[in-house]
């Protein structure tokens, strides 16, 4: 099994360095330029919360983390590329909050035999992300409108979310492929398509509730794992 890379977030786009080679005043000016970054990405986070993506200006995140736009754009050379460190900020923040979630996807995927490595499981916890989505509408529209323009080989974005739906069609295919031995999920499509599926139902739901808001995504999440569920036969026995 291939082990899935998981990326250093915690550097915001700084390029890690040797700590042995450097100064301790190198060193310093190191951890503050990244704390630096930390605190407007947090300021960006809590201006899209509440505000909403399109209300987000440059102005108003540097007045949130008490810069200048100029001093924000010293740490993000543009609006597109702090946005991308909002959206690596948020999957961060989601594993924080859930730390099951992934715990959970491995077990499946491993093939174990605990309550972690069940579909009831599964749906638990991507009902919950789909849920607090809904609380959280800017940065749904943030993560809609830069996947669509990170189609774009050259947009800023696309090297973040070419690697990120890699690692979850990689990761679901293989907790789907543990279910599907343990008998907890149907076993007559393959689990790389049933992966590609799932992750795709949940893109289009957050399409579909950014025009219509009063959309249950978790409800309709919800229905689409119970076709997960192996299929029953219909026949009668002779």
């Amino acid at each position: 099994m291939r082990v899935i890379a998981r990326e250093n977030r915690m550097s915001y786009g700084f390029r890690m360095q040797d700590p042995s080679t450097t100064s301790t005043r190198t060193r310093g000016a190191y951890a503050k330029g990244i704390a630096r970054r930390r605190a407007i990405v947090d300021a960006a986070l809590e201006v899209i919360a509440r505000d909403g993506y399109s209300a987000a200006t440059l102005k108003q995140i540097a007045d949130e983390a008490g810069l200048s736009t100029n001093g924000l754009l010293h740490h993000f050379g543009s609006r597109e590329e702090l946005f991308v460190a909002v959206l690596r900020r948020r999957d961060e923040l989601d594993e924080e909050r859930t730390p099951d979630a992934r715990s959970r996807l491995e077990a499946m995927a491993a093939g174990g035999t605990d309550d972690d490595a069940t579909l009831d499981a599964l749906r638990s916890s991507i009902v919950g992300l789909v849920e607090r989505n809904t609380r959280v509408a800017g940065l749904v529209h943030l993560f809609i409108r830069l996947t669509a323009e990170a189609t774009d080989p050259e947009h800023v974005a696309h090297p973040h979310l070419a690697e990120r739906y890699e690692g979850l069609r990689e990761l679901g295919t293989l907790a789907i492929r543990g279910l599907q031995r343990a008998g907890e999920v149907r076993n007559d499509l393959p689990a790389e398509q049933l992966a590609v599926m799932l992750f795709a139902m949940l893109d289009g739901l957050q399409h579909q509730w950014a025009f219509q808001p009063g959309l249950d995504m978790a409800r309709h999440a919800d229905a689409f794992l119970t076709l997960l569920q192996p299929q029953r036969s219909t026949e009668e026995p002779a």
